[in-house]
């Protein structure tokens, strides 16, 4: 007699772990709550020496630290770091350069600190 297809007992193949966002592995980290996520980012990688002219210039034009933020909940979702590098590489391109607010005053995140901070968050992730 053939046994049925259906009868088969499955192997216990362990499932493959979904694969580590930087979000996930910025908050191992840091040891900080998936909601701090973009506030701990943006607090850690922001130039010091600007941080309370960034402040000021914040109070008078709300919105000028939007595209640092959308690059930090861009990559959030990232799962290696080419592609942090890549997005990070496109946000410098793209609003930093010729901004005298940001570049010539720092006025931005820094792209090397972040890098960083992926490499050292992805490192104690057990994922390079």
């Amino acid at each position: 007699m053939a046994q049925s297809v259906a009868n088969v007992p499955k192997k216990n193949i362990p499932e493959e772990p979904e694969p580590l966002t930087f979000r996930s592995a910025v908050c191992r980290y840091l040891k900080c709550e998936a909601t701090d996520y973009e506030r701990e980012v943006f607090r850690r990688v922001m130039f010091r020496r600007a941080r309370l002219v960034g402040l000021f210039v914040s109070w008078i034009h709300p919105d000028f630290h939007f595209q640092e933020k959308m690059l930090i909940r861009q990559i959030a979702e990232t799962r290696s770091l080419s592609e942090v590098k890549l997005d990070i590489d496109f946000y410098q391109h793209k609003y930093v350069l010729n901004s005298m607010l940001r570049d010539g005053f720092n006025l931005r995140l820094s792209g090397k600190r972040l890098m960083r901070l992926a490499r050292r968050a992805f490192a104690s992730a057990g994922k390079e």
